[in-house]
Order: C-alpha cells, then sequence, then structure tokens
C-alpha cells in the first residue's frame, strides 16, 4: 500500500525518505515488508503522500511478524504442517530456542537490531513453538551439530537452561532430537543449515540458510522429483481402510500389471530386501521386486498415510547417514 500511494505521489524511494526523514533503504524494507514502520513512519508518510488516513487505518490493522516476507510464507505453512524436519549447524534450531537464548541469538544480528525489533523477533520465535503442542501432532526431527550444543551464547546460564529445555521438548512423543558428533569424518550438510516441510496439502518444500542469503524452495527439481512425489503423496483422511492381499499365488490375482512400478531407494542389493510400489488413483501396490510373482499387498491411501507417518520421523537422520557415508 506504502508503494502505490508513493508511486501516485510521483516520489522515489530516496525523496519520500527525505521528506518524511527516514532512510531510502528504511522506506524499502518497509514496501518490501521485510522490517515494520517505526516511531513517526506512518503518520508522516499518510500525511506527505496524501493517503488520508489509509496508511493509518492499515497499520493499526498490521500483524506485525517480524519476518521477511517470503519468510512468513514458509512460517504458515509451518503452522499446519504434517512433518518438519530441521538440520541446524551454527546455533540450535529456532523452534527449540529458550527466550533468552533466542534474545541473545537476535543481540548478535549483523547489522544490530534496536531493542525493540529484537523483542518482537523473540515473540515471533517462541510463537512458532506451538507446533509442538498442536492437535493433530506433527511429526518433527532436528539433527543438531555437537558444536552448537557446547556454544555458550549468553553464558553458562542462558545455555543450562536452553539444554534442559530442549530435554525436555525431546520427551514429546512426536519429536526427535539428534546430535551429529564432531568427529564424524563425512558430511552431506556441509553447504549449511535447512529445513525440510511437508505442508498439509502433501508438498514438499524446504528452507535452505547460507551466508549470502536465505531461500524458500517450494520446487524439486531433477529427475527424482517424481520417486519422491511418490513415496509422500498419499492424501490425508479418515482413519479407514487397512491392509488386504490382493496378488495371489502363482501370478494369478486383482494387481495392476500396467502400474508403473518404482523400487524403494531402502532396497538392498543382496536380494531379499527389494520392494517395488506403484501409486493408483486410490491404492498403494507394494510387492517383492525379486519374485513379482508372490503374493503382495495393496493398502488404501489412508493406511498408506499412517504407515509412512510412523517412520517419517527417521527418514531425514537416515538420509543424512545415508548421503555421509556414500560421499
Amino acid at each position: 500500500m506504502l508503494r502505490f500511494y508513493r508511486e501516485q505521489a510521483g516520489l522515489t524511494q530516496e525523496a519520500l525518505g527525505r521528506r518524511i526523514e527516514f532512510s531510502k533503504s528504511q522506506v524499502a524494507m518497509v514496501e518490501r515488508g521485510d522490517r515494520p514502520p517505526k516511531g513517526k513512519f506512518v503518520p508522516r508518510a499518510d500525511e506527505v503522500l496524501g493517503a488520508r488516513g489509509a496508511l493509518l487505518a492499515a497499520a493499526a490493522e498490521l500483524h506485525v511478524s517480524r519476518m521477511p516476507y517470503w519468510f512468513a510464507e514458509f512460517a504458515e505453512e509451518e503452522a499446519t504442517c504434517l512433518a518438519l524436519h530441521s538440520y541446524q549447524n551454527h546455533v540450535l534450531p529456532g523452534q527449540l530456542q529458550t527466550e533468552a537464548y533466542a534474545r541473545v541469538v537476535f543481540a548478535c544480528h549483523c547489522p544490530p537490531m534496536g531493542d525493540e525489533e529484537i523483542e518482537a523477533q523473540v515473540a515471533t520465535r517462541l510463537a512458532r513453538q506451538k507446533l509442538f503442542h498442536r492437535r493433530p501432532a506433527a511429526v518433527i526431527s532436528f539433527i543438531v551439530e555437537q558444536s552448537a550444543l557446547c556454544r555458550p551464547l549468553g553464558g553458562p546460564g542462558v545455555l543450562k537452561e536452553q539444554l534442559h529445555h530442549m530435554l525436555d521438548i525431546g520427551q514429546l512423543r512426536n519429536v526427535e532430537i539428534q546430535v551429529m558428533p564432531s568427529s564424524r569424518r563425512t558430511h552431506a550438510g556441509l553447504d549449511g543449515p535447512m529445513v525440510l516441510l511437508e505442508t498439509a496439502e502433501r508438498q514438499q518444500l524446504a528452507y535452505v540458510e547460507g551466508q549470502n542469503g536465505s531461500f524458500f524452495i517450494s520446487e524439486q527439481p531433477g529427475p527424482g522429483r517424481h520417486v519422491r512425489a511418490v513415496w509422500h503423496s498419499a492424501s490425508p483422511g479418515p482413519q479407514s481402510g487397512g491392509l488386504r492381499a490382493t496378488h495371489r499365488a502363482g501370478g494369478q490375482g486383482t494387481m495392476n500389471t500396467d502400474l508403473q512400478w518404482f523400487k524403494s531407494s531402502y532396497s538392498g542389493s543382496q536380494g531379499g530386501d527389494c520392494v517395488e510400489v506403484a501409486v493408483a488413483p486410490s491404492a498403494v501396490h507394494v510387492r517383492d521386486s525379486k519374485d513379482i510373482a508372490r503374493p503382495g499387498i495393496t493398502v488404501s491411501a489412508d493406511t498408506w498415510d499412517r504407515f509412512t507417518s510412523l517412520i517419517r520421523v527417521r527418514s531425514k537422520a537416515l538420509a543424512v547417514e545415508s548421503w555421509s557415508t556414500r560421499s
């Protein structure tokens, strides 16, 4: 809205900044939603731009999340997600931070934040922790570097409180916390922190942090995208149905042989542990890829959803372990 009225007035960001006694960068950040307006920014801009109270009214209704606009979208998905898997190597995950620890983290920000902004950021971060106790529960897992557990941000007292808080959260049934030892010789997470999210609509999202910025990724490029979608595409629904054998001995049965089959990425190479999966409109079919004549099973989409939910807690850790071993 600020940009609309500024352009209607024929002013550049720099010109508006001079007239309301704020910098060009502050005007730009407010327009992008990177930072909330401070002090007399809104009343001065409303008067200079001739908005006739529109900016004042918008500011009164504004819910200031103190998040960049691109992360706010991710945070909204996080609040309703089915699963969240996080890897952190510098500081402890934001969802696990205590108020004191989070305040120290934001106080270390460069360029420095003001006291008001730090407190708002802390409040926003703590509010996101409602995810732990939401119903229905989300499946949540964390992998944290050992060095992050030992870094005494804020001093010994702050760190002690933080570690006890993590232990408490780790007792929740839907939460798993794992530590990556410093002695690890190979590592797949050297590019930096990441958060993998599965939305309520079964969309796969990622939030990746780096020295040059952070990125919200909603697409999975590459040939493996479809295979991953197959493993996690079952839609949530009421608990009904169950496992039932549909492929009789001798190869005679009701399993559709025209389906497109995908071998599990966890199948062994020595035989005996090879499983293939095919997704049909209303069911998921599973069979032994080494002996497709043996009886297989057909699983309802709801049952497959419940099954994958049970193993999703460990899937992120297993993936990191597998990648590290091969690297």
